[in-house]
């Protein structure tokens, strides 16, 4: 695994994780790491 790899699958677990985090018009933002 390259570390664009890794970098791509960061992104994408974070951007999942918000949306099912996210229930309008209540919307919670997480950061990880």
């Amino acid at each position: 695994m390259s570390t664009e790899d890794i970098l791509e699958l960061l992104v994408f677990s974070t951007t999942r994780f918000k949306f099912s985090s996210c229930i309008p018009p209540y919307c919670m933002e997480f950061e990880i790491g």
